[in-house]
């Protein structure tokens, strides 16, 4: 069994392969034969979709227009990225972090399954974002003075089948039984489910994949119908034909 990576319509999906290999008795000689040859994704593609929808800065505004209608004057030149990218083995990395003209800081994760953790999840990426966007203003923070730091808002995207309700999670009322003079976090869930937003319709990219899965297991012709729907039903179907 090996592992390689794969673009599908522009999306990248890992994908690994299970070969029956038969080989001759000369090493010159030796061939293989592949009598079975399954592809299957690897890890979830609306994870990669995820990542590569929003980490355009159209998407972003658009995001964060659905987040904050009233402030109309936001403009894409106003949005900067602020993800933290896994560059290093252990280096801390999210799904997705921006800017809005530096008072503002997002950080939004997307969970195909429950995670009571993402407050704490989100403490150590909001940290290592902090910790970043100090360094690039050249402030210090063992100074004195305090330094000037955007405000965070930081949301969960739910797009698991187990039914919740929950509006918000809380680091306090999560580990500490509610104690407010303890640190606390709060993270914010969206369900992408009101209207035809760009959260919408990537949760509606999921449920098309996840229906497809069942019909033809995790597989490539699983990935290729889910885009044939999506294009064919108007889901994110500017992104989807930007990267074919």
């Amino acid at each position: 069994m090996f592992y390689y990576r794969v673009a599908i319509k522009g999306l990248p999906v890992e994908f690994h392969s299970e070969r029956k290999v038969k080989r001759g008795m000369n090493k010159k000689t030796d061939k293989i034969e592949s009598t079975e040859d399954r592809f299957k994704p690897r890890r979830k593609p609306y994870d990669s979709v995820f990542t590569k929808l929003f980490s355009d800065p159209k998407n972003q505004l658009l995001l964060y227009k659905e987040l904050h209608p009233e402030d109309a004057d936001v403009k894409e030149e106003d949005i900067e990225n602020a993800t933290l990218e896994s560059i290093l083995m252990n280096r801390v990395y999210n799904d997705l972090g921006f800017m809005v003209k530096e008072r503002a800081v997002f950080l939004v994760e997307a969970q195909s399954a429950w995670c009571a953790n993402m407050p704490l999840r989100t403490l150590i990426y909001l940290a290592e974002t902090y910790k970043n966007y100090v360094s690039r203003t050249s402030q210090n923070y063992y100074s004195s003075k305090a330094v000037k730091i955007p405000k965070p808002e930081i949301y969960m995207l739910y797009t698991g089948n187990e039914p919740h309700e929950e509006e918000e999670l809380s680091m306090a009322d999560i580990f500490f039984g509610g104690d407010s003079s303890v640190v606390d976090v709060k993270v914010m869930v969206l369900y992408g489910d009101d209207g035809n937003t760009i959260l919408s319709q990537y949760v509606r990219f999921t449920s098309i994949f996840k229906k497809n899965v069942e019909t033809y297991g995790r597989t490539q012709e699983a990935v290729l119908r889910t885009i044939a729907e999506c294009l064919q039903q108007g889901v994110l179907s500017t992104f989807l034909e930007e990267t074919k």
